[in-house]
C-alpha cells in the first residue's frame, strides 16, 4: 500500500521513533528530506523525487539528507562520497583521513551500505558558502578518484544519506567511527579549519603544477535556486527575453523533440523565467511538442499526453533545467591578458575592505537613508568587480535599475557616500558621458558612523576568507545575490519599503533570534518587532521550534506585491528610464547636428538630410527634433515620439 510519501511500501522496518529518524531531526539543515522512489514490486530505486518532513513519520524508503539551507545554500555539513565503483576507496579514505588528522579535524567515517563505499562527514560550526564547498571538491576530486562531488557542487540540491540511514540494497550506513549517540555530527569543525584544509588538499594537487589541466571545467560559483508561490524553482533576478536562438528554437517545429525542449528549458530558466512562464506557451508554441505529446517506436505518430501527465513532465523537466542552470552559468571570458591577475587580486582585496567596513557599522545603514545608501554602495563594488577597476562610469539611471531605488534618491545617496569619504567624483558628467565615480580604500576614522555602531561581541566566527584571487569572484557572486534579494517591488517606498527589505534580506542566511537581528541590522527591538509582524502577515517568514526566524520556504513576494498594489511598479520604472536614455540621446544628437560650422552649410545640410543627426548612435533614426511655431524644440512633442516607438 502507499504511504505518506506516495510511494508503496519497501518492506523496510518502520518504528515510532527508531534513532536513525531522530537524528535527522536533530541535525538536518532544512525541515525536509529526499526519499527514495520504489518500483511496483516494492523495490527501493537510486532516485529520490519525493519529500519527507523531519517531523513527521519515518519514510518506508532510504532517504537523503540536504547538506545546506535553503536560504543561502551554505553548507552545514561537507559529505565527502566516495563510491566503489570509482575505485579503491580505501586507498581514498587513507588519504583523506591523514589530512583530517593531520589537522586536528574532526570526522565521522560511516560505511554507507553493502557495497562498501564510504561517507566521511565533516559537522560545521560555522555553515560555509557554496563557492569555497565547490572550489574544495574539485580540488578533493584530483586526489581522490573515487570521490563524487555532486553533493558537493551542488549547492541547491545536493543530498548525503546522513548515518544509520537505510540502504537501498539493505542494510544501513553505520558509523565505523567517530561520535556517536547524542554527539553523532556535532557541529565541531571552524572555518579556519576548513580553510586550512582547502589549502592542504590544494597544495597536494597543484605540487606536480597539473591541477589546471587536470580541473573540470565547473564554475567558481552556484546560482541560488527559490521557489515561487506555486513551489517551482527558479533562479533570482528580474525575467529577461529569450535569447534569439531560444526563441527560434521556441516557434520552430523540433526534429529532435526531446532535445528541443531540454534546450527551450534551459534557455527560459537562464533568463529567469518562471515554471507558469512555459505553462502559458504549451499549447500554442511548436518548440513544447514533446511537452505535448509522446514519441511512439516503429515511426508511429506521436501520441498525446494526458493532462496529468503532462503537467507532470513539464514540472520535472523544468525542475531539472533550473537545476542545470544554476550548477552552469555562463562561464567567464577567458583571457590572455598577463596584468588581469594582479588586477582582479587587487580589487578583491578592495571591495573586500569596503564590505568588511560596511558590516562593521550596521548602525550606518539602519538610518532613513540607510538601506538605500548601502544597495548604491553595493551597486558600485558590482560595477567595479565586473570591470575590475576601482573608478566606473555610472549614470544614475543605470544604478537606479540595478538597486530598485529611484533616480533621485540615487543621485542623492551617492553624494551621501562621497561626503563619508566611501567614494570620490573623479571626472563629472558631460554630454553622453557619466560620472566616474572612484572607491575608496576604508580607514576607520573617516566614517562618522563606525565607532559607535559597532556589531557586538557575540557575533558568529566570520565567514572563511578565500584565496585573494578568488575574493573578487566571490564578492561579485555574493552582492548580485543580495541585490537580487533587494530589488523587487515589494520593497519600494509604495511597497513594505528599503527597511523592511534590509530585514527581509538579512534573514538569506540560517534562522536568527529577535536579538540577533537587533545585532545584526541595529534597528529597536520595537521596530524588529513591527517588521516581522508585517512580514509574517504577508506570509513572507515564519518561526521554527525554538523561535528563531527565518523566511518561507517558497517566495511569495510577488503576491505580497499584488496584495500591495505595487506588481510591475519597477517594471513601469524601467521603461521610463529606456525611454529618458533615448530622448537624452536624441536630444544629444541634435545639440552636436545644431554646433556645425556654419561655414560649411553643405556638410550640415548633408548630414540632416542622411540620418536626420550627426549620431553616434545609429539605432535611434527620429530624424530631426520636431520644433514648435517659433523654431524651439518641442520636447513633449519629442517625448511623445520616443514613447511610441
Amino acid at each position: 500500500m502507499p504511504d505518506d510519501t506516495g510511494y508503496p511500501d519497501s518492506g523496510l522496518p518502520r518504528h515510532a521513533n527508531p534513532p536513525e529518524w531522530a537524528i535527522v531531526g536533530r541535525i538536518s539543515p532544512r525541515e525536509d528530506v529526499r526519499v527514495a522512489a520504489v518500483d511496483a514490486a516494492g523495490k527501493a530505486l537510486n532516485l529520490y523525487p519525493a519529500f519527507a518532513n523531519i517531523d513527521g513519520p519515518v519514510p518506508a524508503s532510504p532517504w537523503a539528507m540536504y547538506l545546506t539551507d535553503d536560504r543561502t545554500w551554505r553548507y552545514h555539513f561537507i559529505g565527502f562520497d566516495l563510491d566503489t565503483a570509482r575505485g579503491d576507496v580505501d586507498a581514498d579514505l587513507t588519504v583523506l583521513a591523514q589530512w583530517l588528522d593531520d589537522l586536528g579535524i574532526e570526522y565521522t567515517v560511516c560505511s554507507s551500505g553493502p557495497s562498501g563505499g564510504r561517507h566521511i562527514w565533516l559537522s560545521m560550526i560555522d555553515p560555509i558558502p557554496a563557492p569555497h564547498v565547490r572550489a574544495l571538491a574539485i580540488d578533493a576530486r584530483l586526489a581522490l578518484p573515487t570521490l563524487d562531488i555532486s553533493p558537493l557542487t551542488n549547492a541547491a540540491t545536493g543530498c548525503l544519506r546522513p548515518p544509520m540511514s537505510p540502504h537501498r540494497h539493505g542494510g544501513r550506513s553505520t558509523i565505523l567511527s567517530g561520535p556517536t549517540g547524542g554527539d553523532t555530527l556535532r557541529p565541531a569543525v571552524s572555518a579556519v579549519q576548513f580553510n586550512a584544509l582547502h589549502e592542504l588538499i590544494h597544495s597536494a594537487v597543484t605540487t606536480d603544477g597539473t591541477q589546471h589541466d587536470q580541473r573540470e571545467n565547473l564554475p567558481a560559483g552556484t546560482v541560488p535556486v527559490l521557489l515561487d508561490a506555486a513551489g517551482a524553482p527558479h533562479l533570482p533576478g528580474r525575467r529577461r527575453t529569450l535569447s534569439p536562438g531560444i526563441t527560434t528554437e521556441l516557434a520552430t517545429p523540433p526534429t529532435d523533440p526531446s532535445v528541443s525542449l531540454r534546450r527551450i528549458l534551459i534557455g527560459a530558466a537562464r533568463a529567469r523565467w518562471h515554471r507558469a512562464d512555459i505553462e502559458a506557451l504549451i499549447t500554442t508554441a511548436p518548440g513544447l511538442e514533446h511537452a505535448r505529446t509522446r514519441h511512439q517506436p516503429a515511426g508511429r505518430p506521436r501520441t498525446r499526453r494526458s493532462p496529468h501527465e503532462l503537467t507532470a513532465l513539464v514540472a520535472r523537466k523544468w525542475a531539472s533545467a533550473v537545476r542545470w542552470a544554476a550548477d552552469n552559468p555562463p562561464a567567464p571570458p577567458v583571457t590572455t591578458d598577463p596584468t588581469w591577475p594582479p588586477r582582479a587580486t587587487q580589487i578583491g582585496e578592495l571591495i573586500d575592505a569596503v564590505q568588511t567596513s560596511a558590516d562593521a557599522s550596521p548602525g550606518r545603514w539602519a538610518i532613513a537613508t540607510g538601506p538605500s545608501a548601502r544597495r548604491v554602495l553595493d551597486a558600485l563594488c558590482v560595477l567595479a568587480a565586473t570591470a575590475v577597476t576601482p573608478t566606473i562610469e555610472a549614470d544614475i539611471r543605470r544604478l537606479a535599475l540595478m538597486t530598485g531605488l529611484g533616480r533621485e534618491t540615487t543621485r542623492l545617496r551617492l553624494h551621501e557616500l562621497a561626503s563619508e569619504g566611501r567614494i570620490t567624483l573623479g571626472t563629472p558628467a558631460t554630454g553622453r558621458r557619466a560620472h566616474h565615480w572612484t572607491l575608496q580604500h576604508p580607514t576607520i576614522d573617516r566614517y562618522p558612523h563606525a565607532h559607535s555602531n559597532t556589531r557586538s561581541q557575540g557575533e558568529a566566527a566570520p565567514e572563511p576568507s578565500p584565496p585573494p584571487t578568488t575574493l573578487r569572484d566571490t564578492w561579485l557572486t555574493t552582492l548580485q545575490h543580495r541585490l537580487t534579494d533587494l530589488t523587487h517591488d515589494l520593497w519600494t517606498t509604495r511597497g513594505l519599503g528599503p527597511h523592511l527589505g534590509r530585514i527581509y534580506q538579512t534573514l538569506n542566511h540560517h534562522p536568527k533570534t529577535v536579538t540577533e537581528l537587533v545585532s545584526l541590522t541595529h534597528y529597536p527591538l520595537g521596530d524588529i518587532t513591527t517588521a516581522l509582524t508585517l512580514l509574517r502577515k504577508h506570509n513572507l517568514t515564519k518561526t521554527d521550534r525554538t523561535g528563531r526566524v527565518q523566511r518561507s520556504t517558497l517566495d511569495r513576494r510577488d503576491t505580497a506585491a499584488r496584495t500591495l498594489g505595487v506588481n510591475g511598479a519597477l517594471d513601469d520604472r524601467a521603461q521610463r528610464y529606456q525611454q529618458e536614455k533615448v530622448l537624452w540621446a536624441w536630444w544629444c544628437d541634435e545639440v552636436d547636428w545644431m554646433r556645425l560650422k556654419k561655414s560649411d552649410p553643405a556638410k550640415r545640410r548633408r548630414a540632416h538630410l542622411m540620418t536626420g543627426q550627426l549620431a553616434l548612435d545609429t539605432d535611434r533614426p527620429y530624424g530631426p527634433m520636431p520644433r514648435s511655431s517659433q523654431g524651439r524644440i518641442d520636447m513633449p512633442a519629442a517625448r511623445s515620439i520616443v514613447n511610441a516607438a
